[in-house]
């Protein structure tokens, strides 16, 4: 069982589509026990909200989940038209299932907005970018950004998952994880895009847990668990070179328990 997509795999528009379908499928199980298991997406979206723009008349949240932050949204702006888009049916039939107030729901991708040019005075989102290209992100983003809106989002940035990737690069020389540009290329791509780069904040986040399984459980329970190649199933799902994985990463741990560090990067960007 492999955990992550590469983003490097998205060299044909079939292929994407065909990988998109299957991480919508994982988020949409996973739906009814995400927001339990979501320790770093809760963490982040605490620290992005303090980025926030004092005022925001519309306001849609790219890859909105199960809700959770669309609704806090709605609360913190409460004249507000809030918007929650995501591509994860199951996430969508959660979130509606909360009957939040003052909230709209819409099925969609983040590249490729269902929505009116201008039509958001300010778009969130929290840790939804990294499964898609930026550029494309940023693209429609500023396209249905009200000149004076802001883009808020938190996405990861290389170096997250360090632990894993190095363990199973010794095991079996592939990384079985996320490949994430850095925080100085991400900006670089924003500094092509139409929207101006406000604020740029990097942060490494360390979650400690009790076994290794755990972990692997918490996971899969966010809806993370995509295979997307016969090469990189063979050696997750091989008990010897799994076996060994597991007493690896239980060598890594601390007096907290075992670690699994992400880089993440928040970004403001305005459209003038």
């Amino acid at each position: 069982m492999s955990l992550f997509v590469q983003h490097d795999v998205f060299g044909s528009n079939l292929l994407r589509l065909k990988e998109k379908q299957r991480i919508a499928r994982n988020f949409s199980r996973a739906a009814k026990k995400y927001d339990a298991s979501a320790r770093l997406q809760n963490n982040v979206a605490l620290h992005l909200m303090l980025y926030l723009p004092e005022k925001a008349g519309t306001i849609v949240d790219l890859g909105c989940g199960t809700g959770k932050w669309t609704h806090a949204l709605s609360v913190k702006y409460q004249h507000a038209k809030v918007t929650g888009i995501d591509f994860s049916m199951g996430m969508l039939t959660e979130a509606k299932s909360r009957c939040y107030k003052n909230v709209q729901w819409c099925s969609g991708g983040i590249e490729a907005l269902p929505f009116p040019n201008e039509s958001f005075d300010l778009a969130f989102s929290n840790l939804a970018v990294q499964w898609c290209q930026l550029s494309n992100v940023l693209s429609d983003v500023g396209r249905v950004l009200k000149p004076g809106g802001y883009f808020v989002c938190a996405t990861l940035a290389a170096g997250s998952l360090a632990e894993m990737r190095t363990l199973w690069l010794n095991i079996d020389q592939q990384p079985h994880a996320n490949d994430y540009d850095t925080p100085e290329q991400q900006i670089k791509i924003c500094n092509h895009s139409s929207l101006k780069v406000e604020n740029a904040h990097h942060q490494q986040v360390t979650l400690y847990y009790t076994s290794v399984t755990e972990l692997l459980r918490e996971f899969k329970s966010v809806g993370i668990n995509t295979v997307i190649n016969a090469s990189m199933t063979t050696g997750l799902t091989h008990p010897s070179k799994f076996q060994r994985f597991i007493t690896a990463y239980e060598g890594l741990r601390q007096q907290k328990g075992i670690p699994c560090t992400y880089q993440v990067l928040y970004l403001v960007l305005a459209k003038k």
